[in-house]
């Protein structure tokens, strides 16, 4: 099976927030919307798109960026409900995690460098959960994963939040699409803010 894509996207890490303004989330982020537009291609290294269903999402470069630290997320959480992803497809990682009034509700984690075969999973599962690992195993059995672009196993925590938000990255996500707006970090040197991510 091949352990990568032919071309792997550079590491990313998102965040959605529901129970809070946009506004309200940047302030705890330090960041500041400005008033430039933006996608989720990461042509800059941050933006935030606001969807109808009340979810604010938050798009980073990197992997285990800021914005999705332990100490973060349990400021964040109080009062509202914060979902993470982070995937970096050169070593084949991917988490999500679920927080609500500053603890950790789940966490779904893909190491699969070191031929891992599934999943590790804490906490109180999303209902689309177990659906969703049935789905993605019997795609690793399957007789030509060979000709898979990538491990099916690494999909499992980005489908976990895509199921509750609906955006994946290089997906359509229309409940998103035409809203990205760049983000600055307000604690980065005014020349900086729009190329180091906050």
């Amino acid at each position: 099976m091949p352990s990568i894509r032919e071309h792997t996207s550079p590491p990313r890490s998102w965040l959605a927030v529901r129970g809070k303004s946009p506004e309200t989330v940047c302030r705890e982020l330090r960041l500041r919307a400005s008033s430039l537009h933006g996608d989720d291609k990461l042509k800059f290294q941050i933006v935030g798109a606001h969807s109808d269903a009340g979810w604010y999402l938050i798009i980073a470069s990197g992997r285990d960026h800021r914005l999705i630290h332990e100490s973060v997320l349990k400021s964040l959480s109080v009062g509202c409900e914060v979902l993470t992803c982070t995937v970096e497809e050169q070593v084949i990682f991917s988490a999500a995690t679920c927080w609500r009034n500053g603890s950790r509700v789940w966490s779904v984690t893909y190491e699969g460098e070191d031929a891992a075969t599934d999943v590790v999973v804490e906490g109180d599962l999303p209902f689309a959960f177990s659906g969703i690992r049935s789905q993605f195993t019997a795609l690793a059995n399957a007789d030509d994963v060979d000709d898979a672009l990538v491990d099916p196993m690494f999909e499992i925590p980005v489908e976990c939040v895509r199921s509750l938000i609906d955006y994946k990255p290089y997906d359509k996500n229309a409940r998103f699409a035409g809203r990205y707006m760049l983000l600055e970090g307000l604690d980065t040197p005014w020349w900086k803010r729009w190329t180091v991510g906050g």
